[in-house]
């Protein structure tokens, strides 16, 4: 646009000479002098607001397009003029729509920066649920059947062996108290005999061997009944120590072994319920923060969507038909020989922005109609008849690039009915070729 204003100025320089062409013999000189002294306070206003910058406040950009419509106002009185002097007039006019254009453009464009963070932000949200959404499902994936079955069926095994050892230990316990118990009363019974014996011994010590024989005898038949008693306890003792206590032990053992493991049985079971619990609990949860995530998501939607549809539709119609109103003035300048190629140039700029204009609008429609994509699994009646369906942004966004195609080529046609040359020329080849890489991005 730089490489655009320097040309235009270049070229603008004799406005005012040519406004006062041929007037000093006129009649009519008077009328005339009028209108210039119009057409040179309309282009000292036009000066003043030479440059618009933007993000302006609102009471600065009210003040810049009270101001602009005053000049257009003002400038309706220059048909008294001569040809040069309504042509003068017509690009004047021009000029004042172009920036009167740039005013909704520049608010336009505000609008479409906050548009596109929302969407970067939605976007955001769609990339967090849509791993929430991973998440919620792996935890309603999981399921403990199997395992419990399993666990189910080990707990009953280990049950059954626990019943057959504690039959055995019960089926033991009896043979070994009796064998016990017989051994304990034998004891005494052997300690007893051995008394005796010891008695009758001493008896026959004190008597002597004659009248002690008796004695001996009945001590020694004592003994000997000690002996079988102790041999009958000897064969009860390893019958014990190395058979029934043995499987005893061991059937111990087993059940002890059993029973453990019965218990970690159960222990799993209950972190599989823990587990299965937390994870109901953990999914409840996500269910819940994907859900807000949702509304959140169709809320800043709705926004982008209200405001698309009311405030920036507006701006655009607003800078349409003010750049429409600048071409066809600057189209009308174009009539008079000496302004044609000024006119030309100051069209090829309005349509240039007219391009750049449509463009913006159809990259916005690209980028809604992308997120409204990703976001038709997360959001419920994302493309429902409440909002805008992705078919009508695909035909807006067409219809939006199309446009824009098309003024693009208006620019260049205006410029390629330009005669210039040197510097100039080498300026316009410049312009060209800005539009033709416009133009490619398009195809």
């Amino acid at each position: 646009m730089k490489t655009f204003h320097r040309l235009l100025a270049l070229m603008i320089g004799g406005l005012a000479a040519m406004s006062l062409a041929g007037g000093c013999q006129d009649a009519n000189a008077a009328r005339r002098d009028v209108v210039h002294e119009e057409l040179v306070s309309a282009a000292r206003q036009l000066q003043l607001v030479a440059t618009i910058q933007p993000d302006l406040a609102p009471q600065e950009s009210d003040a810049i397009r009270r101001r602009l419509e005053q000049v257009i106002d003002g400038l309706a009185s220059a048909s008294n003029g001569n040809g040069a002097q309504q042509a003068a007039a017509s690009l004047l006019i021009a000029r004042a729509h172009h920036k009167l254009s740039v005013i909704a453009l520049d608010k336009a464009g505000r609008i479409e920066a906050s548009h596109r963070s929302s969407r970067n932000m939605i976007g955001g949200m769609i990339h967090a649920a849509a791993r929430l959404q991973t998440v919620t499902e792996s935890l309603e994936a999981i399921d403990t059947a199997p395992e419990d079955v399993q666990l189910d069926a080990q707990r009953r095994g280990a049950q059954d062996l626990l019943k057959q050892q504690s039959q055995q230990i019960a089926a033991l316990d009896g043979p070994i108290a009796e064998l016990t118990s017989r051994n304990r009363q034998e004891q005494k019974e052997v300690q007893r005999l051995r008394q005796q014996a010891n008695t009758f011994r001493r008896e026959a010590a004190d008597r002597g061997p004659w009248h002690g024989r008796q004695s001996y005898e009945q001590a020694v038949q004592l003994d000997r009944e000690a002996d079988r008693f102790e041999y009958e306890i000897a064969k009860r003792e390893i019958q014990l120590r190395y058979s029934l206590l043995p499987q005893h032990a061991l059937a111990q053992r087993s059940v002890e072994a059993l029973q453990s493991r019965i218990n970690m049985i159960e222990d799993a079971g209950r972190s599989l319920e823990d587990l299965l619990r937390t994870a109901a609990q953990e999914a409840g949860l996500s269910h819940d923060q994907l859900a807000e995530l949702r509304s959140r998501i169709a809320t800043i939607l709705s926004e982008v969507e209200t405001s698309s549809s009311g405030e920036l539709q507006q701006r655009y119609e607003q800078a349409e038909l003010a750049l429409e109103n600048a071409a066809a003035a600057a189209m009308t300048a174009a009539t008079e020989d000496t302004l044609a190629d000024t006119a030309r140039i100051e069209a090829s700029g309005v349509y240039q922005d007219l391009g750049d204009m449509h463009l913006s609008a159809g990259r916005g429609l690209s980028e809604q109609l992308l997120l409204l994509q990703r976001l038709a699994a997360f959001v419920d009646g994302a493309d429902g008849d409440g909002g805008s369906t992705i078919k009508e942004l695909t035909t807006a966004r067409d219809e939006a690039l199309v446009q824009a195609r098309a003024a693009y080529s208006d620019a260049k046609s205006q410029l390629e009915m330009v005669s210039a040359t040197g510097r100039a020329a080498r300026r316009l080849e410049t312009l060209k070729a800005a539009l033709d890489e416009l133009l490619a991005t398009i195809e």
